[in-house]
């Protein structure tokens, strides 16, 4: 198992790492140097946060912000996780999609 999934506090790099401490909302990782593997990392840990906990009426991080780091952006961890960030934030909005009619022709 990933650190991420164990249920059990550990300890690494002289560190305390709790698995579904709730009390982070807000995390900026901006000017590190995340790279492609990091953005996995980040997305796999906030996916399985999603599916375990979030389901549950527990919330866990919502908002991540991680400029000015060495991933790319084309890279399809960054997209899900972008993806999976926006539906987090609690100020998010979801766009009114509005149905294109105008090449609509009538039937009868």
């Amino acid at each position: 198992k990933q650190w991420y999934q164990r249920r059990v506090a550990i300890t690494a790099g002289g560190k305390i790492i709790v698995p579904g401490n709730f009390a982070l909302l807000s995390l900026n990782l901006n000017n590190n140097v995340i790279g492609d593997s990091g953005i996995a990392h980040l997305y796999k840990a906030l996916h399985y946060q999603d599916r375990g906990t979030m389901k549950r009426g527990i919330k866990g991080l919502l908002r991540l912000t991680v400029k000015n780091n060495r991933y790319n952006s084309e890279n399809r961890y960054y997209s899900e996780l972008v993806e999976l960030m926006v539906r987090r934030d609690p100020f998010y909005e979801q766009p009114i999609i509005e149905e294109d009619r105008s090449n609509a022709t009538a039937q009868t």
